[in-house]
């Protein structure tokens, strides 16, 4: 099940902020004991802010969206 997000809004510096998509791999902040790798394919959105996502050398896992990686221009 994915949920539909809003229409992306511009941000206080003019540009529009990173919103994560199925099938998209992002840059993890920390990596996590265990994970041994530092980035995740998204598989789902389960929940505002929560993702289903695969990450390699570990499998299956949720992650809360503080855990990506954000572009300093997008903060």
């Amino acid at each position: 099940m994915n949920f539909v997000t809003s229409t992306p809004q511009i941000n206080r510096t003019g540009k529009i902020p990173f919103l994560p998509r199925v099938n998209e791999w992002v840059d993890l902040r920390d990596v996590m004991p265990g994970y041994g790798y530092h980035q995740a394919l998204l598989l789902c959105e389960l929940a505002d802010d929560q993702w289903s996502a695969w990450v390699p050398n570990h499998g299956e896992t949720v992650l809360r969206r503080d855990q990506f990686m954000v572009a300093l221009e997008d903060q």
